[in-house]
């Protein structure tokens, strides 16, 4: 009889607890991007631009067994956002992505991995914005997000200025690194975020383990910060698949919903 009743309220108490565990990790999520969004502030008053998705330059201290020597030197965006954070001192792979550091959500099972498969950041940058993924050269591109801006002479991204970027209240920054697919799928990524991008159908009963985990992460919901430094939790509908002016302007710096270039 008190076995049955110590069941009973352990299955009463375990929604409620899980329910406060996953509250807590959004929260320090949403920690995380208020710094990042400092961070990200600090790089634009210095230097009157965006970080570059991927800046010149190697960082031979981050060399990684995982990333391997020729992937992993790459100035991407966070390792410039960190250097905001550490001042000179440079951080190794291990520190950049410790399960307690900016870079690592709380919710993320990635940090559950083993060495060193978890070296990857959580988050995403929205480098691109709404932009025509079918088309094939990069001059072909529009340049909608604050990773660069593509330059035909000398072939080469420069950073997106502070003044292009028409509404930093409006226009996502950083994001739980997720990306949508166009045809309503979901997936995880290490470095940027997407959305509609096109992919081709999966094979007839294969299961979406992607979709799967991105809506476990936050149950249904995204962190972002945004230009301005602000953060919002967003359901993943509406960030990756709602096709309102109001939400495409959100991805784009000039704050214009580009229909034509969607799929």
């Amino acid at each position: 009889m008190v076995i049955a009743i110590i069941a009973i309220l352990a299955s009463l108490l375990l929604p409620a607890l899980t329910r406060s565990k996953q509250a807590a990790q959004s929260a320090k999520c949403k920690n995380n991007l208020r710094q990042l969004g400092l961070a990200l502030n600090l790089h634009v008053s210095e230097n009157e631009a965006y970080p570059l998705s991927i800046a010149p330059g190697n960082i031979p201290e981050l060399e990684s067994p995982f990333w391997s020597t020729g992937l992993w030197h790459n100035n991407y965006w966070f390792v410039q956002l960190d250097a905001q954070m550490r001042g000179a001192g440079r951080h190794t792979a291990d520190a950049m992505f410790d399960a307690n550091y900016v870079f690592r959500c709380a919710a993320d099972q990635r940090r559950k991995l083993p060495y060193p498969y978890w070296h990857e950041s959580s988050y995403g940058y929205n480098k691109n914005g709404i932009m025509n993924f079918k088309s094939g050269p990069a001059s072909e591109h529009l340049d909608l997000g604050i990773g660069g801006v593509f330059n035909l002479n000398p072939t080469a991204y420069s950073p997106t200025r502070e003044t292009e970027v028409k509404a930093p209240s409006n226009m996502i920054a950083i994001a739980d690194g997720f990306e949508g697919t166009a045809d309503g799928r979901l997936q995880s990524t290490f470095d940027d975020l997407k959305r509609d991008r096109p992919a081709p159908p999966f094979p007839t009963g294969q299961r979406d383990y992607g979709t799967e985990y991105v809506r476990r992460r936050h149950q249904g919901h995204v962190n972002v910060v945004f230009c301005d430094g602000h953060v919002e939790d967003m359901k993943l509908e509406r960030l990756f698949f709602d096709r309102t002016d109001a939400a495409l302007r959100r991805w784009n710096k000039d704050n214009e919903p580009h229909p034509e270039r969607l799929p």
